[in-house]
């Protein structure tokens, strides 16, 4: 492995240079092993082995599996997080539930930060986050950005890699030659396959599991707790009203009224729009 700074021929996983001190990136490696950067002078074969095998691109189908596991974990806090604005910032009269504008706002951002939290410190500080040491992948960086940089920077492109559930990413990652989504390429890193050791392997399940165990029981505890009878003091519009009459039930959005009548011989499939928008 060469030098970005001065081409001086260093060990593989130097992280500077003995003869510049310059840091050297942390997949340099990599880079030259497929040919992205180009290196003056050949790395022996057999020094290549006794410094250890160069990592893997992960799988795409590694990768989906790892944002399936995590995403099981953030649903399960998000469900915790909706709960308990609903019931503080919401109101409930007897028969409906009127979601204001302030109950949205809070779920929407708490859950938004903890989905980012999660991620990015799982990322920058261990490289991987709890489903991708199950699946056995990690985050690598290709630059000497730091990892908590880095990490930031690839996370807060999930905005735009999530699009159509991961659609514009799977895009994007699929027509990468190193399989780089948006996040990735912006943020200098790549995914790698990674040989976790078995305690590592076995924590991750643990914590995995405690999560969605800690989740399923705080939940109850959380719906058991009182709905408020007033608005709150600011943004106190209804968005959504759900609520239920004599013979049906009707989710109300924005205007927009969902009737599902309980008298299937009256209505096809006992679903009814209704436009309630004033006229």
């Amino acid at each position: 492995m060469e030098c970005p700074n001065c081409g001086n021929t260093c060990r593989t996983y130097s992280r500077k240079c003995v003869r510049c001190g310059a840091a050297i990136p942390p997949l340099q490696y990599l880079l030259e092993e497929t040919g992205v950067v180009e290196r003056s002078a050949p790395i022996a074969t057999a020094s290549r082995r006794s410094q250890g095998a160069t990592p893997r691109l992960a799988r795409l189908g590694d990768r989906l599996v790892a944002v399936i596991l995590d995403s099981m974990v953030i649903a399960s806090a998000f469900a915790v997080i909706c709960a308990w604005s609903f019931r503080k910032w919401g109101v409930y009269n007897g028969n409906d539930l009127h979601l204001t504008t302030a109950s949205l706002l809070i779920a929407g951002s708490l859950g938004a930060a903890v989905e980012f939290l999660y991620l990015w410190i799982l990322e920058g500080c261990f490289g991987a986050t709890l489903g991708k040491i199950i699946v056995g992948i990690r985050v690598a960086r290709t630059s000497v950005r730091s990892g908590l940089a880095a990490s930031a920077i690839r996370n807060a492109l999930r905005i735009v890699d999530g699009i159509g559930f991961y659609f514009v990413g799977a895009i994007a990652a699929g027509c990468s030659r190193f399989r780089q989504r948006l996040g990735d390429i912006i943020a200098d890193t790549v995914v790698v396959e990674e040989v976790f050791t078995p305690f590592t392997k076995v924590v991750a399940v643990v914590l995995w599991l405690a999560a969605l165990t800690g989740a399923g029981f705080s939940l109850p505890k959380v719906c058991s707790a009182e709905f408020s009878s007033q608005p709150p003091p600011y943004f106190a519009d209804t968005i959504v009203k759900v609520g239920y009459t004599a013979d049906s039930g009707y989710l109300c959005v924005l205007g927009l009224r969902i009737d599902l009548h309980r008298d299937y011989a009256t209505l096809p499939n006992g679903v009814a729009i209704v436009d309630s928008s004033p006229q």
